[in-house]
């Protein structure tokens, strides 16, 4: 083997290694940063969330959200 080709081969695999590491950096980068905007959106009660049997935590319908508000409501209004 020559030595360019022995320098190429190096330069290749040195860059797919570099190419790899930057794309898992941005993909766990991405991901904590979503973590991060639903815990705050949960947080300040934009957005409602229930853990399900697997204990992963799925976003509750709007629809849902509103039938409950409606039946507090009404439940207070008969109480008075």
């Amino acid at each position: 083997m020559d030595t360019y080709d022995l320098l190429l081969s190096i330069t290749i695999i040195l860059g797919l290694v570099g190419i790899s590491f930057y794309l898992g950096y941005r993909t766990a980068k991405s991901k904590f940063i979503l973590t991060h905007l639903f815990a705050r959106l949960e947080r300040e009660d934009h957005i409602r969330t229930k853990r399900d049997a697997d204990g992963e935590k799925d976003l509750v319908p709007i629809s849902q959200v509103v039938a409950e508000a409606l039946e507090e409501d009404r439940a207070a209004r008969s109480q008075k």
